[in-house]
């Protein structure tokens, strides 16, 4: 029997059988002889002796304050997950922050022209650069036409990469001395470590925000509150079928065997119990 099916059955049931026995009293007890004594002991002594006891409305309503705490701890859930989403739009969308932003992207405007401008001029004046780059080139056709064993992939890869590193030690150089490269440089990198202050800032800011704390705690309290609801519910359904059980055990005789040995047992919780 599934899990879920269990709770609303184990209701249904004590209903069914507080109905029965309320009816039984109007009516002499032709149940038979008393159970032996050692059937009589234990846990089932109370039992026994006073019947079902069921309140289905109880049950429901623990039912009920379950679903409405889970309701509560998915309500809570989504606002800790939503408030900082919520805030860093805020954030992104400042003016202080755009204005970094744009300040970040017009000085790697600035460095990328400033870069281009020098390596344009190496391409036509350098000529190890040259000879580096198309040596290069010259390796990539080869590659690209296939037809080589592993070895000679590799030997050319690794020859394909030596002149790449002469290409670049010759690209930084120029890079370095110029003075407006070098300028731009500084400025982006400057303008890159302020964007990154102000993002590192505001998640700290997040997390020390008042609200968002109380929003957390919320959330702990809802799961407390969600995990206490949902033991109790589940407690009174095992108490329900112990005294569905006990008061089949003191009324076996007026039930009938047959009837009740057609009830479904070996499922989710073994009901029912059958101890006697």
């Amino acid at each position: 029997m599934a899990r879920r099916h269990i709770r609303p059955i184990v209701a249904v049931w004590g209903l069914l059988v507080f109905s029965w026995a309320a009816l039984a009293k109007d009516k002499p007890d032709d149940a038979g002889a008393a159970a032996p004594a050692d059937e009589t002991t234990g846990s089932y002594r109370y039992f026994a002796n006073n019947g079902p006891g069921l309140d289905a409305r109880l049950y429901a309503e623990a039912a009920a304050r379950a679903a409405a705490t889970h309701m509560m701890l998915n309500q809570a859930q989504s606002t800790v997950n939503t408030m900082p989403v919520m805030m860093r739009a805020g954030f992104e969308e400042s003016a202080e922050y755009r204005k970094a932003q744009d300040d970040l992207t017009a000085a790697q405007d600035a460095y990328n022209e400033a870069r281009a401008k020098v390596l344009a001029g190496v391409a036509q004046t350098d000529a190890d650069y040259k000879a580096a780059v198309a040596e290069q080139e010259k390796i990539g056709r080869v590659l690209a036409a296939g037809n080589l064993s592993t070895r000679e992939r590799y030997e050319l890869a690794v020859r394909k990469m030596s002149y790449g590193a002469i290409a670049s030690r010759i690209e930084s150089e120029a890079l370095e001395n110029d003075v407006k490269a070098k300028e731009t440089r500084e400025k982006m990198l400057a303008a890159a470590a302020k964007v990154r202050q102000m993002r590192t800032d505001f998640d700290a800011s997040v997390r020390s925000n008042t609200e968002f704390q109380a929003a957390r705690k919320a959330l702990f309290a809802a799961r407390v509150e969600a995990a206490a609801a949902n033991a109790y519910v589940r407690g009174l359904g095992r108490v329900y079928g112990e005294l569905i059980d006990a008061y089949y055990y003191k009324e076996r005789d007026r039930f009938g065997n047959g009837y009740w040995s057609s009830y479904p047992s070996g499922g989710y919780s073994n009901y029912p119990y059958y101890r006697w």
